[in-house]
């Protein structure tokens, strides 16, 4: 499964792991298989420079582990211009609904209600097959489930048969 963390959420994600919050985001990213997802618009859009800097480093390192996949522009094109022929009221966050739809991302960090509303409502067309689903806070755990239908993520299986394989080349 993939998610997306959004930049209203973004500085404190990475700030404050320990918040009950963001604990269980960062234990299924860490430990389990969740993945990560963002774009280079993600990150233009985080103003504070501290957390701009936080989250980059942040991304790097799990890019490294195999927990975070970067999406850029090419891939984001195509559906930045299909959404824009759609009734989106988060239009300050098409780059957001294109890196889900092109990375196959259904959950979403974020506490932008227009941007949860375009995300969760799979009748309006934006976010479908799967709906995409909005974690706030702890008590949406739940949405951090296993879904494989995210490019980029591996089973447990696979991820072992990986770690395998680079063991053999070491």
């Amino acid at each position: 499964m993939c998610i997306i963390v959004d930049e209203d959420v973004a500085g404190s994600f990475v700030s404050d792991r320990d918040h009950q919050d963001n604990r269980p985001i960062h234990d299924w990213i860490d430990k389990c298989d969740g993945l990560i997802v963002y774009s280079q618009d993600l990150i233009n859009k985080l103003q504070d420079a501290k957390a701009l800097t936080r989250y980059s480093s942040y991304l790097a390192k799990r890019v490294q582990a195999g927990r975070a996949k970067f999406y850029g522009s090419e891939k984001l094109a195509p559906e930045l211009k299909k959404l824009q022929a759609l009734d989106v009221r988060a239009k300050d966050d098409l780059h957001i609904l294109a890196l889900a739809r092109a990375s196959g991302a259904r959950v979403l960090y974020t506490e932008d209600q227009k941007l949860q509303s375009d995300f969760s409502e799979a009748d309006r067309g934006i976010i479908t097959n799967p709906k995409g689903r909005v974690y706030k806070r702890s008590e949406h755990a739940h949405v951090l489930g296993h879904d494989p239908g995210c490019p980029g993520y591996l089973s447990k299986q696979e991820k072992r048969e990986k770690a395998r394989r680079r063991k053999r080349r070491a």
